[in-house]
């Protein structure tokens, strides 16, 4: 569970700074959610909070202005379970954190949920963590508090009450594109993804530099459409067309320079043949963004899904994304 645990360092450094968290505007969205299998619904009390961590459905923050005043952090997060049975997974996690696998009797989805308890930390949070099976996933309702008794349990009720388990549905299907950010160092991106999309668990050593998002399609256990947006140098004097040929040469595909909207697409398709034989749609696009401000982007988009109207439906996406890609000021 060694990205879970990473999950939750983030989560505990989130509620240090709470409630100062960024809040999201964006709706929550049933289509948003039954990308991964899930219907939810947060308590009227709870606000969403930004989060742009693998794995992490959603993230909310609860604020009590009763004396003493408590604060807490909501998060889902799912995960495969590899094989393994709940108790085993539940109880390295205790591990871990020097928690303690609770005997509570708590149902979630209609399933039993085991809980996972841990007051031992140094910043002296209530960490409690319910584990949900579902399928050959492990959902897992993450809460921190600022307080000596955790989460109330009218709270966790309600909570467990909200989640319901549902079809999966693609990734595509997930709604209109939302606003994100990329930092990337010198240079930090605004750009629109869809809202199924979260940073892209990459395993094992990468070459690709910058930061990657990823539609998880659950349903075939795959990522369906998968963005890498890297920096390019900012000082550099060449025209958005000398680095557009330069880069097609290197990859040897196309391009072609899109008049007016300051962006160069590399390559309409690409088919990787060694996806063809479970995934015959499989393309990369590379697309190439220049602004005004000088700071360039390399975006790599690699669409890996056998479902026809999903390919439609990302090509047109595609294209959106691009052009929205722009340098936060």
């Amino acid at each position: 569970m060694k990205l879970n645990l990473t999950l939750l360092a983030n989560l505990v450094s989130v509620v240090i700074a709470f409630p100062c968290l960024g809040v999201d505007s964006r709706p929550t969205d049933a289509a948003e959610f039954a990308s991964f299998g899930i219907d939810f619904t947060p308590p009227a009390a709870w606000s969403r909070q930004k989060s742009t961590v693998p794995g992490m459905i959603a993230m909310w923050g609860f604020a009590d202005p009763s004396d003493p005043p408590h604060t807490a952090v909501l998060s889902l997060f799912v995960e495969p379970t590899h094989g393994r049975n709940l108790s085993t997974i539940a109880t390295e996690f205790a591990g871990n954190f020097e928690g303690a696998l609770l005997q509570d009797s708590v149902t979630a989805a209609g399933e039993q949920a085991l809980v996972v308890r841990s007051t031992k930390n140094a910043d002296h949070l209530t960490l409690e963590d319910l584990f949900i099976p579902h399928a050959s996933y492990a959902y897992i309702i993450g809460t921190a508090a600022k307080s000596d008794r955790g989460l109330p349990n009218a709270q966790r009720d309600l909570l467990c009450k909200n989640l319901h388990f549902v079809e999966f549905k693609s990734p595509a299907d997930s709604g209109p594109l939302r606003d994100f950010t990329a930092d990337l160092g010198r240079t930090t991106f605004k750009l629109k993804l869809l809202p199924a999309m979260r940073p892209h668990r990459k395993s094992g050593p990468t070459t690709a530099p910058g930061t990657t998002f990823s539609a998880f399609n659950y349903a075939d256990d795959r990522p369906d459409l998968v963005i890498t947006l890297s920096s390019l140098v900012e000082d550099d004097p060449h025209t958005i067309d000398d680095t557009a040929r330069h880069l097609a040469e290197k990859m040897n595909c196309t391009w072609t320079h899109h008049e007016g909207e300051c962006y160069c697409v590399l390559s309409s398709r690409i088919v990787r043949e060694s996806e063809r034989a479970h995934s015959p749609n499989a393309f990369s696009r590379y697309g190439l963004v220049r602004y005004a401000t000088g700071a360039q982007a390399l975006v790599i988009f690699s669409v890996d899904t056998p479902h026809p109207t999903d390919v439609d439906k990302y090509e047109r996406d595609i294209v959106d994304i691009l052009r929205s890609i722009c340098v936060q000021k």
